[in-house]
């Protein structure tokens, strides 16, 4: 039988689940965002491939050594750390004057997402319900996307190139709104260690992260292909 979590509120789960979509809005909503960089660059497949491909490199780094990093930060600094890096770098993607630096401000961008991604989807698995809070996850991490992709070429055919980064760079800094209602502290951070006297998973974060990347790898293979 789960002990109770101070994340069992309902305002924390919805919370966490749009954090952690958001996270991920930049490899979720690919086909969009990247139809918009390469019409502005000019990029060639080889090129789009790349840039696509750093992204996940970045998640890849920051969320596969999330062990080091999960147990010493509280939910809220490893969120509001990673929002804060994913916004101002791809915000940045508007002052980028050739290709290399678009290509480095991806690579942070997907540094931020780690941190922020790792850190909700710890935060999820520690209610005293996982499965209920991965459920909503997934709900937000369908719709959300969908509806970002809609709405790209309509902000793009009314502002152009700036105006989809800079609608994307606020939204990230915007989601920094919700992390009042998570939890503060270790305790969500510390989720998956809650379970263990239980027989639990013992490596359920290395789990997490390893299911994270191997989706966001496989979005940008099949986007970059």
């Amino acid at each position: 039988m789960h002990r109770a979590s101070s994340f069992d509120a309902r305002s924390a789960v919805l919370s966490a689940s749009v954090v952690y979509t958001i996270s991920l809005m930049v490899s979720m909503a690919m086909p969009a965002i990247l139809g918009v960089f390469a019409k502005q660059w000019m990029l060639s497949g080889s090129q789009m491939g790349i840039w696509a491909g750093v992204f996940t490199l970045g998640l890849s780094v920051t969320s596969l050594t999330s062990y080091l990093w999960l147990a010493r930060l509280s939910s809220r600094t490893s969120m509001l750390l990673g929002l804060v890096t994913m916004s101002l770098a791809f915000g940045c993607q508007s002052l980028a004057t050739s290709f290399p630096q678009t290509v480095l401000l991806m690579l942070l961008t997907g540094l931020g997402a780690g941190f922020t991604a790792s850190s909700s989807l710890s935060a999820l698995g520690s209610s005293s319900d996982p499965q209920k809070s991965f459920g909503v996850m997934i709900f937000m991490s369908v719709v959300i996307p969908s509806l970002i992709m809609v709405a790209i070429p309509y902000v793009e055919s009314s502002g152009g190139y700036h105006a989809v980064v800079g609608a994307i760079s606020l939204l990230m800094m915007a989601t920094v709104c919700l992390l009042r209602f998570i939890p503060n502290g270790k305790e969500a951070n510390h989720g998956s260690q809650l379970h263990d006297a239980e027989g639990s998973t013992t490596h359920k974060n290395a789990g997490i992260t390893a299911a994270l990347v191997g989706m966001c790898v496989f979005v940008t293979g099949f986007i970059a292909a």
